[in-house]
């Protein structure tokens, strides 16, 4: 064989690689969801027991009111589950009951302002960011739960870490009666099993 011709073919082999190298990249479109912001508020007022100093009631008239804020936004995130009961006899309805229930993790919201509406009522408004790190963590499998709750990120900021959370420690009191009450208010996303 001629050298001049395997030459030839040796420089036209590294062109088309350098070409094939040199190629544009197809770039796929991922759609983010858009940051969202929710804001909740939440209403309450102590016990008048007359064991309590005013300064007690005070401060349980804003815890309650914090509370019932969290609540609503959870409910704004997460959804209610409810659990409903009606008894008809003779046609006529003769007892009509119903729970809600809400099992949600909060991490990130704010109290933006506690304000008193009177003596012992009490206004909180609360503010979290929806981030599309949220959209990922809500929608994934139980490995992407995981690591969204575990402090083993991948990322250079640090302050998108996540505490360490037990999530094992509080599945086995999830909710499945309808009486809830003796269940944590914590235990994860909803309440399936991935």
């Amino acid at each position: 064989m001629n050298i001049n011709y395997i030459k030839q073919l040796g420089i036209f082999v590294l062109m088309i690689s350098t070409l094939i190298a040199c190629g544009s990249k197809q770039v796929t479109k991922i759609e983010v969801p858009p940051i969202k912001i929710l804001t909740a508020m939440g209403y309450g007022t102590s016990d008048i027991f007359s064991n309590y100093s005013p300064e007690q009631r005070r401060l349980m008239s804003m815890r309650a009111s914090k509370m019932d804020a969290y609540r609503n936004l959870a409910e704004q995130i997460y959804g209610v589950r409810i659990h409903g009961h009606t008894t008809v006899s003779d046609m006529v309805v003769t007892n009509d009951s119903y729970r809600t229930y809400i099992d949600a993790f909060l991490k990130g919201a704010r109290v933006k302002s506690i304000t008193a509406i009177n003596a012992s009522t009490y206004e909180t408004v609360l503010e979290v960011t929806l981030t599309p790190k949220f959209f990922t963590c809500l929608s994934g499998t139980a490995a992407i739960h995981s690591q969204c709750f575990s402090n083993n990120q991948h990322s250079n900021d640090s302050s998108q870490t996540l505490p360490q959370v037990n999530i094992a420690s509080l599945s086995n009191y999830s909710c499945t009666t309808m009486d809830c009450y003796n269940a944590p208010s914590v235990s994860g996303f909803y309440n399936k099993e991935f």
